[in-house]
């Protein structure tokens, strides 16, 4: 019966016990499969995260290990534990086992180094050490080794850091950890796979303590909305690209590739309903407002600013033009034509009192100034 076993795991994605469940054991396994299993409690739900065209059972795929595996561990564990040798197109692909073993640019003996202090990490976990002395053995061996990002076990040795540096609570190190394997999670990963929606959730979080609100909403947003797909045996990044302007309230960007547009991570592969999901969604909302209120508070002080840059040059200009020739005055209507230009592109809740504020200086600097020509004038009844 071992071998129609799942792993339960809670909300936050923790492993907390293993039961039998005799429906989803029908399922296949393919180490890149096409259906995720999560769990509502007790409750095993399975959720399709590619197109399906068939509606056979036999069609629809989890993987029972750890994705994230080289193919030697993959098939020793399911020999072990399921008594078959798996032989999917995952497994035949050997780009990805290339990149999840390389060690160009180092050697084996770095490999081995950072193999042995994993196990150190290990048995540290369990014999209790601080955090932050298990961060200090994790760090050491990092600064030591040259190994490609995307050796896998490199990549677990970071996931270590960078759990055990935000427990110790040394958060810019947590953050320099977790960048460092954004890229490599999302390539070595199959598509949709929780952990690294997870992942992605949890530098949002940690962004968001930071005060880096921009980016704290990048990483949040593709922790809800990323995507990797499988073609011809390569891997491709679909996500959305978020950019924010001024002049524009929202602006989402997709960025699709292959004619095909991203999906919500979290939604797809553990459902809207899910505590993660409704988590991710609540830490948006907050950061969202955070941005705006922090961006109305740069837009007055930037006002301010400009309103006082606008009196002095039209000063300038009044003194100019009493004194000066024509040339002088071409360079005024340029600064004029320059105060125009950074109105009209302001927010537009500010706009209407900077063009007031304008307005008065320049009437002011027109009757102070009327003899001198019909050049300010235009330059007057472009701004009004």
């Amino acid at each position: 019966m071992v071998i129609n076993t799942f792993t339960i795991a809670d909300e936050m994605l923790q492993d907390v016990g293993v039961a039998v469940y005799s429906s989803p054991s029908v399922l296949d396994h393919r180490c890149w499969p096409n259906a995720v299993a999560s769990f509502d409690g007790s409750k095993v739900i399975v959720r399709a995260v590619k197109d399906i065209p068939s509606h056979s059972l036999s069609d629809v795929y989890l993987s029972y290990i750890d994705p994230m595996a080289t193919l030697s561990e993959r098939r020793q564990q399911l020999q072990e534990q399921y008594y078959f040798t798996c032989d999917c197109d995952r497994c035949q692909n050997t780009h990805i086992e290339a990149m999840m073993t390389s060690v160009e640019g180092s050697s084996e003996e770095e490999l081995v180094k950072v193999k042995t202090c994993l196990d150190k990490v290990e048995e540290m976990r369990k014999c209790e050490v601080d955090a932050g002395d298990i961060l200090v053995v994790c760090e050491k061996c990092l600064n030591q080794v040259s190994l490609s990002p995307s050796n896998v076990h490199l990549v677990r040795l970071r996931g270590k850091a960078f759990d055990v540096a935000i427990e110790a609570q040394q958060w810019e190190k947590a953050m320099t950890h977790g960048m460092k394997n954004l890229k490599p999670y999302t390539m070595l990963n199959p598509p949709f796979t929780p952990s690294v929606g997870y992942l992605y959730a949890n530098m949002g979080k940690l962004l968001m303590f930071l005060g880096k609100l921009h980016e704290a909403m990048l990483h949040l947003k593709k922790s809800t909305g990323f995507q990797l797909y499988h073609n011809s045996g390569q891997m491709e990044w679909l996500g959305f690209n978020f950019l924010w302007k001024r002049m524009v309230q929202w602006l989402i960007l997709l960025v699709p590739l292959s004619g095909k547009a991203a999906r919500e991570n979290f939604s797809v592969s553990l459902g809207q309903d899910h505590y993660l999901y409704a988590q991710v969604c609540s830490m948006l909302e907050q950061c969202e407002m955070e941005l705006v209120y922090g961006d109305s508070e740069t837009r007055a002080s930037a006002t301010v600013r400009l309103e006082l840059q606008v009196c002095s040059m039209l000063e300038q200009c009044e003194m100019e033009l009493v004194y000066s020739a024509s040339e002088t005055r071409a360079s005024v209507c340029s600064m004029l034509e320059q105060c125009e230009m950074e109105l009209v592109y302001s927010d537009s809740e500010t706009r209407a009192s900077e063009v007031i504020c304008v307005r008065a200086c320049v009437r002011a600097c027109v009757r102070a100034c009327v003899r001198c020509g019909a050049v300010l004038c235009c330059a007057v009844l472009c701004l009004a």
